[in-house]
């Protein structure tokens, strides 16, 4: 009922607001709270179809306002509503921010192992179109998980690439970068290179007018050169941090500042100092309406025994004691300064005690940290288990796509080579119709032309069954004629005639009868109740060959067997060159 009151109070808001996008945007680091009802109404009032780049805004800050308030399923929730958006392939950087989004929201659970996954996928996306910018994001976000899970170097790594990223990019605002840089070589042990980077920082935010920021990595310088015993180095930052706390009235951190300086006054045997810092934190505690810090308590102690009031200080460290839980780490040092002022004091007994107490309280302030390292080395455990997992199922993927494209090439050859064989039998086939088609077409104008042979050598009368002795007339008919005693000649005629005959025969299956009925070139005759064709036979014999043959007849008969009959090609090629040779020496004969 509360989240849809809400929901209706940010659609109220968006319909008298004119600009409920800014609304939002406004509204998201100042007032969290309010920013999620605002921001909702401002994507109810927006087209997702047309303005889906501002939409998903919209909903990336709730998210982000929900995550501030501490409503990590809220914000996980509103991010589900971003991912069910209309896909878009063009917009890689809303699957970058998703996915983004979805690893801080780990993070800032504690869930490093389940963050780090997420910054690298998101990293992927970025490495796809070599966005030099959202690189420079997502290996920041890796080191700072890294660093998290203890793995320093790899961390160290991830922070150097989104330096060197954020520079290809000219991202000129690289302080908070350079600050996780310092802090991380703060704690490999590096302290020329932590200073650095914490100095690089201080440049960048007095560029930029950052003045918190500046301040904060002036007491993170400050607290290195105290560990580092550079007492100069260390005062000198650290009243830089100071003064620029207390302009800005940022109290509590100025009273951290003054536990320092109290602490790096003790050091250098500067009572004054220390009296003065420690006096301006206990007046800020009072402003604040705070007990002492346990550090403040601490250093305060330390100068009551520099000055030898050890009553003082066994009252101000039972006092700081008394306010802390009974795991808390700051008791370790308290324990240990009260100890050594009972000792100083010469309470032998009380000694003993508080260093026992000491004893187990160091004891399980360093089992608390093997806890935390066996956490840590866990945490890396598992993340190492995840992206051995991810990336088995990226191999088996890979393997299955690569299978695919096997297969898909297989098959795209098998389809190629039968579209190929297709291709030439179909291209064969083409030839060899169109080739039959010609000798077709060859073989019916031949058969044309025998026919028109035909025609020109004689009438449609058969020949007389007698032969030329007989029939005076005949032999005018017959003129002109070869030589009668061209052997050769009267032998091409008989072969030729019984060719003609022969292949009748084989192409028709009948008898010359019928060669003689249907060419009607010569006379069939009854005799003694049988067909006969006595002029056809005598010129299938040279003895009985007359001595006037008809050579018209002869050719004729096998210009009709030609152009009718479907003569196999040797046949018809023997054929034909019979009859060429006959009509050649007729030819020749009729030039003489």
């Amino acid at each position: 009922m509360i989240a849809a009151a809400a929901w209706w109070l940010g659609l109220a808001l968006a319909a008298s607001d004119p600009a409920p996008v800014e609304r939002c945007r406004a509204l998201q680091q100042r007032e969290p709270r309010e920013a999620i009802a605002a921001c909702d109404a401002a994507f109810a009032s927006l087209d997702v179809k047309t303005n889906a780049e501002l939409a998903e805004e919209m909903l990336f800050r709730r998210s982000d306002a929900q995550a501030a308030t501490g409503d990590f399923a809220a914000a996980s929730a509103t991010l589900d509503r971003a991912a069910a958006m209309p896909p878009d392939p063009a917009r890689w950087m809303h699957d970058f921010r998703l996915e983004r989004r979805r690893g801080i929201l780990e993070y800032r659970q504690g869930r490093y192992a389940a963050a780090l996954p997420l910054f690298r996928a998101a990293r992927e996306r970025a490495a796809a179109h070599d966005d030099a910018t959202a690189l420079g994001q997502s290996d920041n976000d890796i080191g700072n998980a890294l660093r998290r899970i203890g793995s320093y170097r790899e961390a160290l790594a991830a922070y150097l690439s989104s330096l060197e990223n954020k520079r290809r990019a000219g991202d000129k605002h690289l302080g908070a970068l350079l600050t996780n840089l310092g802090d991380l070589y703060r704690d490999l042990g590096d302290i020329p290179a932590s200073r650095t980077r914490y100095e690089e920082a201080l440049v960048d935010y007095e560029r930029d007018g950052r003045t918190l920021d500046r301040a904060h990595t002036l007491d993170a310088l400050g607290t290195l050169m105290l560990d580092a015993k550079d007492h100069d180095a260390a005062a000198r930052y650290l009243g830089d941090a100071q003064a620029a706390f207390a302009q800005l009235g940022a109290r509590s951190d100025e009273m951290r500042i003054c536990a320092r300086l109290a602490r790096l006054a003790l050091d250098r045997g500067d009572a004054r100092a220390a009296d003065a810092a420690l006096a301006r934190g206990t007046a800020l505690a009072t402003e604040l309406n705070l007990p002492p810090s346990p550090d403040l308590s601490l250093q305060a102690a330390r100068a009551k025994r520099a000055a030898g009031d050890m009553r003082g200080a066994e009252t101000l460290l039972a006092a700081a004691l008394g306010r802390l839980a009974a795991d808390a780490p700051e008791r370790v040092a308290l324990l240990q300064a009260r100890a050594e002022t009972a000792a100083a004091a010469g309470d032998t007994a009380g000694a003993y005690r508080t260093y026992v107490e000491f004893h187990a309280a160091d004891a399980a302030h360093r089992d608390a940290e093997h806890d935390r390292e066996l956490t840590e080395l866990r945490v890396r455990f598992d993340v190492a288990e995840k992206e051995r997992a991810l990336q088995r199922l990226a191999d088996e993927n890979a393997l299955a796509a690569l299978s695919l494209r096997y297969r898909t090439s297989q098959l795209a050859l098998v389809g190629a080579l039968a579209l190929a064989g297709f291709a030439v039998f179909a291209a064969l086939f083409y030839r060899v119709r169109q080739r039959a088609r010609a000798q077709a077409a060859a073989l019916e104008a031949e058969r044309d032309g025998y026919r028109r042979a035909l025609e020109a050598l004689g009438g449609d009368e058969p020949a007389a069954a007698g032969d030329a002795d007989s029939e005076p007339e005949a032999v005018a008919d017959a003129a002109p004629v070869p030589s009668g005693d061209d052997d050769t000649f009267r032998r091409d005629l008989v072969e030729l005639m019984l060719a003609t005959v022969e292949a009748w025969e084989r192409a028709t299956g009948t008898t010359r009868i019928e060669l003689a009925e249907k060419s009607r070139v010569w006379r069939v005759t009854i005799d003694e109740g049988r067909l006969r064709v006595r002029a056809m036979e005598r010129y299938l014999s040279l003895a009985k060959l007359p001595r006037q043959p008809r050579w018209r007849e002869v050719l004729r008969s096998a210009y009709f067997v030609l152009s009718e009959c479907a003569l196999e090609a040797d046949a018809r090629a023997d054929l034909r060159r019979r009859a060429d040779a006959v009509q050649a020496v007729v030819r020749r004969r009729a030039l003489r």
